[in-house]
């Protein structure tokens, strides 16, 4: 398939002083992707991708050449709308898209959102495609890239949906073939910033940080720059291998929008609007190439053409930022405090390492003694708070030693309280508390955790919710410690008392006002503190997320679900009829997955297998 800005696939930098062409790219080769071997792109029928010469389909397989093609019918498939294009920038991005991109195995269904009738010259049907999220279906065979994909659905490495919705709308998203001369605008608003001084993001003074903001909104915001060259990203490994060397091996400033702007405008000759996805927007110096930045967007990087007045504001940043290197002592974090002085915050987590502060400016300051297990050698707490979260800054030092900070801690968020607790036991210091894991649809999650605090740095040692809230349309459960008991002893022990509720909808009559059928156990559990692995064990194993997995296999949720199994096996096989005369879709499958839920939790038996295999 002869997919491109010419003849051939493009993904590479496209120079505004050598012409727009470049080398094909057998992106099933390509070493950085991140689904990389060349095993993995494959044809419909799960049979490795061959050279065209040896497969025997070479005469029949579609080989789209942008340069015969006429126009294009794209049709949403929601709407049932169509819409016809014949320009020629359109057509050729579509085929640099197709030809650029990695395609595997489907490993789920997809709904498709748009068909695309590519018509030739002679206006004849030279290939039609279906998209989805991440996934095209192919009408014929076709070869890209000189190997041959059967006809069929495949998945993409990356998302196309936003980009086939440009083409719907006739316009451009990340092009691939941008002509020249060409020039971009910028975001008018940006929400946050980050430096990057060659790996090394600590902001070393308060007016640093606000002199990145002034430089922004002076030289950078909302301005238009010529593109020297441009390059297109269809992998992720790629890209995200562009954006580390940035940050790595140049001094680069991270712009991060508001979200109102979510691409940016680019200007050429083309009759055709383009546009560049937006993400986050790394802007990194080429000391090669006095003037001229490297700009990485979304799927896109550029080389832009600057002022002298921006490359001056920007290399006084950095020079700036290396004069003087500090930490934050406490006593400075007081003062800034006190001070009040805007997004003082934000200064004081790049100082320092500390994830972005997402919270309004504190209420509350409080420094602490911690009790360190060391005669005359205390850890000191820096206690930031809101009214929903609350940060500790953890410091060793002071009484006339140097200030050494060591690490954070933030427990809060919505529903948890801002607060913590100290625990000492035999030399060691744990700071205590609970936090939010986090809320969706029919899901809640929080956690207890303990934090060791160490000469070396402050580890987290024990985490488990204590309120888990996980009830979908298909049933889940509810888990609560109902009573959390520490036993600082021969051992530190933390004793849980756990409710576990499990919930069926099941129409019997036993069902709640909610339609489910609720069972309950109680499980008691116990954390020891392991001093040779310094962390908390139990017997009781838990998932990725700390569930313990007693939530998912338990002998009596099982006992409990068997005598409910057993007593209303009649009306379980009635209401299995009734969902086969149910028309509502969803209520038959809210119906079916509840079932299944509630037999998953049973015995193997007879009666289990009967269901299992009515429901199927």
């Amino acid at each position: 398939m002869n997919t491109s800005c010419g003849k051939t696939g493009n993904s590479d930098i496209i120079d505004n002083t050598h012409g727009s062409g470049a080398n094909p790219v057998n992106h099933g080769n390509d070493a950085d992707s991140t689904r990389d071997s060349n095993t993995d792109l494959i044809n419909a029928d799960n049979k490795p991708v061959t050279d065209p010469e040896n497969t025997g389909y070479g005469n029949g397989a579609a080989e789209l050449d942008a340069s015969v093609l006429k126009r294009v019918v794209i049709t949403d498939l929601q709407q049932n709308n169509k819409v016809e294009y014949s320009e020629v920038g359109l057509i050729k991005e579509l085929c640099a898209l197709l030809g650029s991109l990695k395609y595997y195995e489907p490993e789920t269904e997809w709904e498709p959102y748009y068909r695309v009738d590519f018509i030739d010259t002679r206006g004849d049907l030279a290939l039609s495609i279906t998209t989805s999220g991440r996934a095209v279906s192919f009408d014929r065979d076709i070869k890209i890239n000189g190997v041959i994909l059967k006809k069929g659905l495949y998945e993409t490495e990356q998302w196309i949906y936003e980009h086939m919705i440009k083409f719907y709308e006739g316009q451009i998203l990340d092009p691939a073939c941008l002509g020249y001369p060409a020039g971009l605008k910028t975001p008018k608003e940006f929400i946050y910033q980050e430096i990057s001084d060659k790996g090394n993001t600590k902001v070393n003074s308060y007016e640093v940080n606000t002199a990145i903001y002034n430089f922004l909104e002076q030289f950078f915001a909302g301005k238009k720059f010529n593109i020297l060259k441009s390059r297109r990203y269809f992998s992720y490994g790629e890209l995200e291998k562009a954006i580390t060397d940035a940050r790595q091996n140049s001094q680069s400033i991270i712009v991060y929008t508001s979200g109102l702007e979510s691409a940016l405008e680019i200007y050429s000759d083309s009759p055709v609007k383009q546009f560049a996805k937006i993400d986050a927007i790394y802007l990194s110096e080429i000391p090669e190439k006095p003037g001229v930045y490297r700009m990485i967007t979304g799927n896109m990087e550029f080389e832009i053409e600057t002022g002298s007045d921006f490359a001056a504001g920007f290399k006084s940043i950095f020079e700036e930022n290396r004069r003087v290197s500090r930490s934050l002592t406490p006593d400075d974090l007081k003062t800034l405090y006190e001070e009040n002085k805007p997004i003082y915050m934000e200064y004081v987590c790049k100082n320092l390492g500390v994830t972005k502060w997402t919270e309004r400016p504190p209420e509350r300051l409080e420094i602490t003694t911690v009790e360190s297990g060391v005669p005359n050698d205390p850890y000191t707490a820096v206690s930031f708070y809101t009214p929903f979260e609350v940060m500790l800054l953890i410091y060793k030092g002071g009484n006339g030693q140097p200030w050494r900070y060591i690490g954070y801690i933030t427990f809060g968020g919505r529903g948890a309280a801002a607060e913590y607790g100290i625990e000492t036991w035999n030399g060691h210091t744990w700071i205590t508390g609970n936090r939010s894991g986090g809320h969706g649809t029919g899901e809640s999650r929080y956690y207890h955790e303990w934090y060791e605090l160490t000469d070396n740095g402050v580890r987290l040692v024990l985490s488990f919710p204590y309120d888990e809230y996980m009830v979908e349309y298909m049933g889940g459960y509810i888990l609560k410690a109902e009573k959390i008991k520490i036993a600082a002893g021969d051992n530190m022990k933390i004793a849980v008392d756990f409710l576990l509720e499990k919930r069926y909808p099941l129409d019997l009559n036993i069902s709640d006002d909610h339609g489910h059928v609720v069972i309950s156990t109680k499980i008691q559990t116990e954390y020891e503190w392991d001093d040779k692995n310094g962390v908390f064990i139990s017997g009781y194993p838990a998932d990725e997320l700390g569930t313990p997995l007693f939530v998912h296999e338990n002998a009596d949720i099982t006992k409990q679900c068997d005598k409910i199994l057993e007593q209303y096996y009649n009306e379980l096989v009635d209401s299995i009829k009734d969902i086969e005369a149910e028309n509502n879709e969803f209520s038959r499958r809210v119906r079916v997955e509840g079932l299944k839920t509630f037999l998953d939790d049973c015995s193997d038996g007879r009666m289990k297998a009967d269901l299992v295999k009515m429901i199927d």
